[in-house]
């Protein structure tokens, strides 16, 4: 894959699983493209390289049992990260082997999980979407979409184009409320908020 393929989403996707001990080699295969193209993508984000053989690090035992003490508190994943300086995958890796029941948000709180289920890829929660719904223009190849994406083409009634980028206000990338996600066109950068012509709001919603 041509690193201008990639989105937003994918390269914060990349950096977690980077981060989180995945070898630039398993990248490249995983997203059938070259070593060069992942090296690229990572200077351009300003994420550290590893030293040759270098690990994610770990927490010590009574640092993960004050993470799950926390996330049982109400902090979710991305503060939690933060906190303790690893990954979000980490964070969410840590939980499920405690067998801590994950909170849910968006699409999987109403249940949409019968539609195929729920994976947690790293940063983002994505979920099978079948091929003949109004929103299968969004799938990739193995018919699963991001969530929050998804939570926003309902919201809208009509799928997202290509050049629509979806952001979390509160920063925790797996809170897809409704309220918490905001419409924007281009890159979570520089990049521009849908806003009404006539009178300025950012509550924007189809007619």
């Amino acid at each position: 894959m041509p690193a201008a393929r990639f989105t937003r989403e994918d390269e914060d996707r990349l950096i977690a699983q980077y981060l989180d001990g995945a070898s630039l080699s398993t990248l490249g295969k995983q997203e059938d493209c070259c070593l060069e193209t992942i090296r690229k993508m990572l200077r351009r984000r300003g994420v550290s390289r590893r030293p040759r053989g270098g690990t994610a690090r770990s927490l010590l035992p009574d640092q993960r049992q004050a993470l799950i003490a926390d996330y049982n508190a109400g902090v979710s994943q991305i503060p939690l990260a933060k906190k303790y300086g690893v990954s979000q995958a980490s964070v969410s890796r840590y939980l499920r082997s405690a067998n801590v029941k994950m909170r849910l948000y968006g699409a999987a709180a109403s249940g949409f999980e019968r539609c195929g289920g729920r994976v947690l890829q790293h940063d983002y929660m994505t979920v099978k979407y079948p091929r003949d719904g109004q929103f299968a223009s969004m799938r990739n190849h193995l018919g699963y979409m991001l969530e929050h994406r998804l939570v926003m083409a309902q919201h809208l009634g009509r799928p997202l184009t290509q050049n629509e980028t979806v952001h979390h206000k509160d920063g925790d990338k797996l809170n897809n409320d409704i309220s918490n996600l905001e419409l924007r066109k281009g890159k979570h950068g520089k990049n521009a908020r849908y806003r009404c012509a006539s009178c300025g709001s950012l509550d924007v919603r189809p007619y």
